[in-house]
């Protein structure tokens, strides 16, 4: 939620209020962006004309308090609501209401699409802080200016939108990225000079100049890609492949032509591909898939207009330039999506997943059939959930059952399906199944796990347990949704989705497994900790990363929240050349129940403590304090200093610093400095009872 003094609350400027055909609605008079609004939220807007504060606006509303209080918000998040003096395009706000009540068709040509339901958004996430986004393209970004901006700002973040036209060259988008100085940067460069040559004139030449014109156009691209991403430094770029038409000019015989477009459109896309992967900070946004979701005539105006022209489908009705809603809402959450993905907000660790009526159509202990055999909808649906939830297991998601009912009954029920490709008991972390309340079981799951309520997301067909969670759980993420739609969200939400896949994340649920039962082993264990650690035989290696080894040690870094010093991480190339300095160490850890991989990583330079991360899945192993202590052997350094930054989650990492030598020296609110003095020597890590293993060079 953006930062606004909640006591001289008014409504922006940049909105005008109408009355249309019965309801009330927003308009947007810089961006042309509506919005039917949610009841009473007219009234309140009205009452906002001079400043007030939110409670005023809560008392005027009069209904329930905890609605009301939402509606603020709702209206806070989205602009509607301003702490400050506006005049920006005040002089519009009458000619706006004059079209509005205009009737159609005149009142069309000055309006964008229809218009969007402000009631169907989703609910404003916490707030993030500002952020500056960059369209950079033709009409088609244009248009999307205020879906983006409202997107990012339900998001939680504060963000400001501009567009610009690419230039007639590379070197005016360099200069325009570097004046706007954006946070995100999108490039859609597809206007018609450069896609007239193989859209509309290609079908007329022969195959030979349209491979030429293909793969000089391919080159142009990959050129814009790498410009666009040295330009753009450490900061985000999100480039568009293209979708060919949904028309041919070919026809239906197109297949018997070389070089046709769809072959043109497939080389295009496979040459960019090959650009990005060379780009730690480009994702690209697909256009040909947004057209196999949603139809090409539905987003792209081939349909209407020449191939070239590759603009958003329009209102036949509207005599000037316009693009329907659908494509700028589809490119809005798109991009917004890409830049969750990539920066890892609100990563997703956990799945807490329901059993009957959502694993599986009805009560599995009480079925005398087969269900994963039936040729019904029912069960190619529930098996399309089993897919991607081990889609999502492969990419290191944790699995885990949160069910009512009897655990014996069920699991034995569960494991006597025959079925292969099904989900099995074992392909889950854990299993909370009983007749306790779920919210319950989910403070379990997350003590347990240790893993943050808020990295824990729930799939729960009853909507009476989904509210059961929320009043009484943790703070976890309920999917609100039909179990039919339980596939989609799965295969697309952000938090669920990485770059890479790395060994440790495909390997995680073993090793989760492993910990949590050297964790019930060692609640057992009668104090005697070093004799537990001795009989697991707990190997500790500590060694220079391998290349390949890099994108782990970022993930690891990433992802990691508790033994973690809090300080900002460091991307992808200063762990490179953190690495190349010799100033980069990981931890890889096993035992004899598994082998848990790398779990830790450590940059050290000029006796600074730059990065540290362990792995909250070897916390009963007790590894943390060996692994920095080792890291620092050998270094000449007579101190070693830590900075530590104090978050919610992360004071366990003072006591790994404790019990590794170092002394708080400073604190200053949240940050602090801890600093070690006198070499490590090899002695310190003989008094620990692990295997210790240290590697200078990596075999």
């Amino acid at each position: 939620m953006p930062t606004v003094d909640r006591e001289r609350l008014r409504r922006s400027r940049k909105w005008a209020v109408a009355r249309l055909a019965g309801r009330d609605v927003a308009v947007d008079v810089v961006g042309l962006e509506r919005h039917v609004l949610p009841e009473r939220a007219a009234e309140l807007l009205t009452f906002a004309e001079s400043p007030v504060s939110a409670e005023d606006l809560v008392r005027r509303h009069g209904g329930d308090r905890a609605e009301a209080e939402k509606l603020v918000d709702l209206l806070v998040a989205t602009g509607l609501l301003v702490d400050r003096e506006e005049t920006e395009a005040d002089e519009q706000i009458e000619r706006l209401i004059r079209v509005a009540e205009t009737p159609p068709p005149e009142r069309a040509s000055s309006a964008y699409g229809e218009i969007d339901h402000l009631e169907d958004s989703a609910v404003p996430a916490p707030w993030r802080g500002p952020l500056r986004v960059l369209l950079l393209g033709g009409c088609v970004v244009q248009f999307a200016r205020a879906a983006v901006e409202r997107r990012f700002r339900l998001g939680g973040y504060d963000a400001t939108v501009r567009t610009s036209w690419p230039g007639a060259s590379v070197h005016d988008l360099v200069d325009t990225i570097r004046r706007e100085d954006p946070d995100v940067v999108v490039v859609m460069p597809y206007v018609e000079t450069l896609l007239r040559g193989l859209w509309d004139l290609g079908y007329a030449a022969t195959p030979r100049t349209r491979a030429t014109r293909t793969r000089a156009l391919a080159r142009l691209l990959a050129n814009l890609l790498a410009t666009t991403a040295e330009a753009a430094g450490d900061r985000l770029v999100l480039m568009h492949n293209v979708s060919g038409p949904g028309l041919s000019a070919f026809g239906r015989f197109e297949y018997l032509h070389e070089w046709h477009l769809r072959d043109s459109v497939g080389f295009l896309n496979q040459e960019l591909d090959r650009a990005a992967r060379r780009h730690d900070n480009v994702v690209l946004v697909d256009e040909d898939r947004f057209v196999r979701e949603w139809g090409a005539r539905h987003l792209f105006d081939d349909h209407l207009f020449p191939f070239a022209h590759h603009g958003g489908t329009p209102s036949p009705d509207l005599d000037v330039p316009n693009q329907t809603p659908l494509l700028s809402s589809v490119l809005a959450e798109e991009y917004y999506a890409s830049y969750a993905a990539h920066t890892a907000a609100d990563r997703i660790k956990c799945l807490a997943v329901d059993l009957d009526n959502t694993l599986w159509p009805g009560v599995l202990a009480d079925m005398d059939f087969d269900w994963s055999m039936a040729d019904t909808t029912s069960s190619w649906l529930h098996r399309g959930i089993h897919q991607a939830l081990r889609i999502v297991k492969q990419r290191g998601v944790l699995l885990a059952s949160v069910s009512k009912g009897d655990a014996d009954a069920t699991l034995a029920a569960w494991r006597r399906l025959p079925s292969t490709d099904l989900l099995s008991p074992d392909d889950f972390v854990a299993h909370y199944i009983g007749w306790g309340p779920k919210s319950a079981s989910l403070h379990q799951l997350c003590k347990e796990l240790q893993v943050a309520p808020e990295a824990v997301a729930v799939l729960d067909d009853f909507h009476v347990e989904r509210e059961e969670i929320r009043r009484f759980g943790p703070p976890v993420r309920v999917v609100d949704a039909p179990v039919s739609e339980f596939r989609r969200w799965l295969l697309t939400e952000p938090g669920l989705q990485v770059r890479t896949v790395t060994p440790e994340a495909a390997n995680r649920t073993e090793t989760t497994r492993a910990a949590l039962t050297v964790a019930r082993m060692a609640d057992s264990a009668d104090g005697d900790y070093g004799r537990l650690i001795r009989d697991l035989h707990v190997r500790v290696d500590v060694r220079p990363p391998r290349e390949s080894e890099l994108t782990r040690v970022a993930e690891l870094v990433t992802r990691t929240t508790q033994f973690t010093l809090g300080e900002p991480p460091p991307g992808p190339d200063e762990f490179a050349e953190a690495a190349s300095r010799d100033e980069l160490r990981v931890l890889e850890v096993s035992d004899d129940l598994a082998n848990y991989g790398i779990v830790g990583a450590c940059v050290i330079g000029d006796g600074v403590v730059r990065a540290l991360a362990v792995s909250c899945r070897v916390l009963a192993l007790d590894v943390g304090p060996v692994f920095l202590t080792a890291a620092l052997l050998g270094r000449p350094n007579e101190t070693f200093v830590a900075h530590y930054t104090a978050t919610e989650r992360n004071s366990p990492a003072k006591d790994l610093l404790r019990r590794s030598g170092f002394q708080l020296v400073a604190e200053h609110g949240a940050r602090s400095e801890w600093r070690r003095r006198g070499p490590v020597s090899a002695a310190e890590l003989d008094a620990w009872p692990h295997e210790v293993s240290i590697r200078e060079v990596t075999a």
